[in-house]
């Protein structure tokens, strides 16, 4: 009552109270639209024009600079790890190739012998080969044998039957099935044997061993024998040694020599060589052992034809026991068909003695 008898007496409070509430109602409104406003999902703007395919495949390879630095040195350790792991690793193989007797006929033996004296120019050829560090060879009569330590077992292979293959002149299709191979452990349990005579056409025999000792020295002067197979030929040569003293091995007939002589003289008549002439051919290594075996034996008459005579003059100053004359390669048909026993011990690449011979000689009276 108060309120409208006031507002209907004053007109000016009347027309104050109409402007206020006018302001009010608007203020409301506002906040009605500012909140309607606020709740409503916004529009999406439009999208921008796609870029062209040179800016895509630029703005793909630009990178920040501190990226491509840190990138860079990670390839770099990458590298360098991954070197060192690779460098640690033993990649090297030892490997031995050859044949033997009881593997290969004369007639491919004879073909791949490397003299002694060649010994050391075999292993340089080897050594060049892009795949061997180091090379030895054991070349004998009974056996021709390769050993080198190869950056890879295959291809270190390959290049050792390469060599092999234009030593001999044989095909490869045609030497390869007369060669054995091993690697690593085997070869080396294989040199052992051979140093010990377990692997010679007479067991125990010692000529074997100063063949591999002449091996080892031959080494010593060319820089393709190298630190490994030094070694292992140093430790064939020890083993070679402590076989024949703590074993019986070395008892009886032990090289090819000896046998020989047991068996010439186990074939005689009279199962001795008192009254048996003996004709030797060639004065080499082999010779003198024969002579060695035949003088215990009782031999005293022998002739040795050889091409020269300085290595018979020298037989025949290590045995004076002996009654040894000596002849030259001229008169070898005369002194065969005089003999009652003959020992072929040449290193002659020919025939010495054909079949053709034999039959042309007078029969024995």
């Amino acid at each position: 009552n108060t309120l409208r008898s006031s507002t209907q007496h004053n007109p000016t409070s009347m027309a104050n109270m109409a402007h206020s509430m006018t302001r009010h109602n608007a203020a409301r409104a506002a906040v009605r639209t500012t909140s309607r406003r606020s709740t409503a999902p916004a529009r999406r703007a439009p999208p921008a024009p796609r870029a062209t395919t040179t800016e895509q495949q630029t703005s793909a390879t630009v990178l920040p600079s501190t990226h491509t630095e840190s990138s860079s040195a990670n390839l770099e350790q990458l590298k360098g790890t991954s070197t060192n792991r690779y460098a640690q690793e033993t990649k090297s193989s030892i490997i031995s190739i050859g044949l033997t007797v009881s593997s290969a006929p004369v007639e491919i033996r004879e073909k791949l012998a490397v003299k002694q004296e060649e010994w050391g120019t075999a292993i340089s050829e080897l050594c060049n080969y892009p795949h061997i560090e180091e090379a030895a060879v054991l070349s004998t009569c009974n056996r021709m044998e390769v050993y080198v330590v190869g950056m890879s077992y295959h291809r270190g292979v390959r290049e050792v039957e390469e060599w092999m293959s234009k030593q001999s002149g044989i095909p490869l299709d045609e030497l390869r099935p007369y060669l054995f191979l091993l690697r690593d452990r085997d070869a080396v349990n294989h040199v052992l044997q051979v140093s010990a005579g377990l692997d010679s056409l007479v067991m125990g025999e010692g000529q074997i061993l100063a063949q591999v000792k002449s091996v080892f020295q031959v080494g010593q002067d060319v820089p393709g024998f190298g630190r490994t197979l030094n070694g292992l030929f140093k430790q064939a040569i020890q083993a070679g040694k402590r076989v024949r003293a703590e074993t019986g091995i070395a008892k009886g007939a032990v090289s090819v020599s000896s046998a020989a002589a047991e068996l010439a003289q186990m074939k005689l008549p009279s199962k001795s060589f008192n009254d048996a002439k003996v004709c030797i051919i060639g004065a080499g290594t082999m010779s003198r052992l024969l002579v060695k075996h035949l003088v215990s034996k009782g031999c005293t008459d022998m002739t040795i034809v050889n091409r020269s005579y300085p290595r018979v003059e020298e037989l025949q100053a290590d045995f004076p026991d002996a009654n040894i004359t000596a002849k030259l390669s001229p008169d070898l048909m005369e002194c065969v068909e005089a003999s009652d026993v003959i020992f072929a011990a040449s290193s002659s690449e020919d025939i010495l003695i054909s079949k053709a011979d034999i039959e042309n000689m007078a029969a024995p009276s």
